[in-house]
C-alpha cells in the first residue's frame, strides 16, 4: 500500500521518525541495530532527519543496499553520501561497513564484501530502498544478466552489476538478501516513477521484489 504525504519534507519526516521506531525496539532486545540503507537524493533527507533523533541502546551498524565501483572521495559514492548524514548521532558515529574495500579488482572486492555482509545475511532490522524511473532498485537492472543473476540467485549475497548509465561498475546486495529484512521502507519521488511503480506489466526489478515483499512500506510525495 502507497501512503502519499502532501510534499517531501512531510514524506522525509514520516519515514526518518517510523524507522527510528523500528530501530528502537529492535534495540530493546538486541546489542547491535542492523540498518541498510541506498544513497539516492530522496533517501539523503531522512538520514538527516534520523540522525537527529537517533539515541539507541544498542550499537548501530550500517550496510550499502548497493554501491558504485569508485573510491570513497568520488561524488559518486554512495558511502561517502551516507557517512555525511551520521556524522553527528548522539553516542557516536555509526559504524558502516563499506563495499568497496580493493579498488584495483572488481571481482576481488566482490568475494571481499561478500563475506563482510554475512552479517546482513543473518540478520537485518531496517532496509531502506529506492528505485529509479527504469524502474531498477539496489543497483539491479532491467536488461542488465548480471542484474538478473543478481535477483535469482539464493546463495550469492553480493554481486558485480551493469548499468545503463556512468559509473557503469556496480556492487548491489542481492534480491535474496533485501528481502530477508525485517522492516522495509521504498521512498519514491515524482509522478514519473509512481507510473512506474504502478505499471506491473513490464516486471521489472521493483515489481519483482514488491512481489516477495507486498509489506514493503511505501512512501511518496509527488513534489
Amino acid at each position: 500500500m502507497i501512503q502519499e504525504f502532501p510534499n517531501k519534507t512531510e514524506l522525509f519526516s514520516a519515514a526518518a521518525s517510523n524507522i527510528y521506531a523500528d530501530l528502537e525496539k529492535s534495540s530493546e532486545a538486541q546489542a547491535d541495530v542492523l540498518m541498510l540503507l541506498s544513497g539516492g537524493s530522496t533517501p539523503g533527507p531522512v538520514y538527516e532527519f534520523l540522525a537527529q533523533k537517533i539515541n539507541l541502546k544498542s550499537k548501530l551498524i550500517i550496510g550499502l543496499v548497493d554501491e558504485r565501483f569508485v573510491a570513497l572521495e568520488s561524488e559518486h559514492s554512495n558511502e561517502r553520501m551516507i557517512r555525511s548524514k551520521f556524522t553527528k548521532v548522539k553516542g557516536g558515529s555509526p559504524e558502516i561497513i563499506s563495499m568497496v574495500k580493493q579498488l584495483g579488482d572488481y571481482e576481488a572486492n566482490r568475494m571481499q564484501i561478500e563475506k563482510d555482509y554475512l552479517t546482513f545475511k543473518n540478520r537485518c532490522d531496517v532496509l531502506v530502498l529506492g528505485m529509479g524511473t527504469d524502474g531498477h532498485t539496489a543497483s539491479m537492472f532491467p536488461y542488465d544478466e548480471a542484474s538478473d543473476q543478481a535477483i535469482r540467485d539464493t546463495q550469492q549475497i553480493i554481486h558485480n552489476t551493469e548499468a545503463p548509465s556512468e559509473p557503469k561498475q556496480r556492487i548491489s546486495c542481492s534480491m535474496n538478501l533485501l528481502c530477508s529484512a525485517k522492516n522495509i521502507y521504498l521512498l519514491i519521488t515524482g509522478e514519473t516513477k509512481l507510473n512506474v511503480l504502478k505499471d506491473e506489466s513490464r516486471q521489472l526489478p521493483i515489481h519483482q521484489f514488491l512481489a516477495k515483499r507486498p509489506d514493503t512500506k511505501i512512501y511518496y510525495a509527488t513534489k
